[in-house]
């Protein structure tokens, strides 16, 4: 996983939604995420890095940041709609909290896609696909979107754009996995890494296990380059038998001092113990780590290949923790790897296995009682639920009722997105495809004005739940067909 350095983590998109970033125990006990567009006057630098792991506004162990004001863009300055956003995408997010890490605002969201290009072989038994010289495994945890719908619909020669995590032994763990139809037309290969056998005088280096970077065609001429650097390269050829890469575009991924003194939290892999022989520092996510004055849950002591989440201050070089937590031990506090907040539907309870089954957020959601929990059944309650996805359902440990709350990031603001089915100008109302009805009286626009809602337009929502009247009350509206 890449840091972008402000750093403080059937697959679906962001279409109704809470991000929930698997990173470290992170700002405890953030309330809820979208209905505010600004923050108490004391605040203070807060970003996290990973991938996402659920829907509803942006929430990391339980902090959901509101994104009214937020812009979302990849890693080659592409501007993106929270729309683009989908479960195990790989992001970091720069923003703010209040003084006691109680409410949360993104400012930046920025999506790092690590590799993309042809899968060159898919090894079935092993659970593991090879593309540009890496290998990339996967588990029930991995998320799949467009043409891939599972593990079993890759093959060899399919276009794939892949986000994942780097592992100690220079493998990685694909959180998700994007399958085209076709290859597009420019930027056609991606790869991103840490430069090693550099060799200024070829013009070429290293990238993972088996892909050589030729960036003599790089313009301008990338200068200060160094074995050890994170890098992202981008081309649109392959030579050498597949195993060289003609580099356009070259992008540096070092820490700026910008980004220092900023409360972070990441996830990853303990990649090694970053060269200094010290015991208390370790790689974890391409970033330093040190771990000597940090608290340990789930373990007695860190070690180079345990999956981890680390909290801590980042110092301009080093991430200095103040927390290094196990996936296991957040689970069990926090009642699960991923969160979703929002309309509960279509719900159906089955008396003979005891088992209640609706979607939020358009994700598949199984939750084991003998008995309907908020109406379900009978109407489309807010909720919040906890648990872990598992093959594209999401099997919840704990379904909440969510009332009406009116503080600046109460408990029912979210997030949605779809395309308006008709439209009621004199009661400043429109219903979406999904049956959801907005009223958006009170609502700024961007990309756009009122003027252009009309039937068919997609649009991105922020806004409370209003259980009252059954809908959602509009804070900000994008019109997505109109986005530059």
């Amino acid at each position: 996983m890449s840091i972008k350095v402000k750093i403080v983590t059937p697959s679906v998109p962001l279409k109704l939604l809470v991000i929930v970033l698997a990173v470290g125990s992170a700002l405890a006990a953030c309330g809820g995420g979208g209905g505010a567009s600004t923050l108490p006057a004391s605040v203070a630098p807060a970003s996290a890095s990973g991938p996402i792991r659920g829907f509803g506004s942006i929430v990391i162990n339980g902090c959901r940041w509101s994104t009214i004001q937020s812009k979302v863009h990849d890693d080659l300055g592409n501007p993106l709609g929270t729309d683009n956003l989908y479960m195990g995408m790989q992001v970091q997010i720069d923003g703010n909290s209040d003084s006691t890490g109680t409410e949360c605002m993104a400012n930046d969201i920025l999506v790092d896609k690590e590799f993309a290009g042809t899968i060159s072989s898919v090894n079935s038994g092993a659970n593991q696909f090879t593309l540009l010289g890496q290998t990339f495994t996967v588990d029930t945890g991995t998320f799949y979107q467009d043409q891939a719908s599972s593990f079993a619909s890759l093959a060899a020669g399919n276009y794939v754009e892949v986000y994942a995590l780097a592992k100690p032994d220079g493998s990685y763990q694909a959180t998700l996995v994007v399958k085209k139809t076709m290859a597009p037309a420019s930027n056609v290969y991606e790869a991103q890494g840490q430069i090693t056998n550099l060799n200024t005088g070829n013009t070429s280096f290293q990238i993972g296990t088996g892909l050589t970077v030729d960036y003599s065609g790089v313009q301008p001429a990338p200068t200060g380059l160094a074995n050890g650097q994170l890098v992202k390269v981008v081309g649109n050829n392959l030579t050498a038998g597949g195993t060289t890469l003609q580099a356009t575009k070259l992008i540096s991924k070092t820490a700026k001092d910008q980004f220092a003194n900023s409360a972070i939290e990441i996830e990853g892999y303990v990649q090694n113990d970053a060269g200094d022989q010290d015991p208390n520092t370790f790689t974890i996510a391409d970033l330093p780590v040190n771990v000597s004055g940090a608290s340990l849950r789930g373990l007695t002591q860190v070690t180079v290949g345990a999956f981890v989440e680390v909290k801590g201050n980042y110092d301009g070089t080093t991430l200095q923790a103040t927390r290094v937590t196990t996936e296991a031990e957040r689970e069990k506090e926090d009642g699960g790897r991923n969160e979703l907040y929002g309309l509960a539907k279509n719900g159906t309870l089955n008396t003979t296995s005891n088992t209640l089954t609706f979607t939020v957020q358009n994700v598949n959601v199984s939750y084991s009682s003998a008995s309907d929990v908020c109406g379900i059944t009978t109407g489309t309650p807010y909720v919040e639920v906890k648990g872990n996805l598992s093959n594209g359902t999401l099997v919840a440990n704990n379904v909440e009722c969510k009332s009406t709350g009116g503080s600046t990031f109460s408990n029912n603001s979210f997030e949605l997105h779809g395309v308006i089915a008709s439209l009621s100008q004199g009661s400043s109302l429109f219903t979406l495809t999904d049956g959801t009805t907005v009223d958006y009286s009170a609502a700024q626009f961007e990309d756009g004005s009122v003027a252009d809602l009309s039937a068919g337009e997609r649009v991105e929502v922020k806004g409370q739940f209003d259980n009252t009247n059954n809908r959602v009350k509009a804070v900000k509206i994008e019109l997505e067909d109109k986005r530059n």
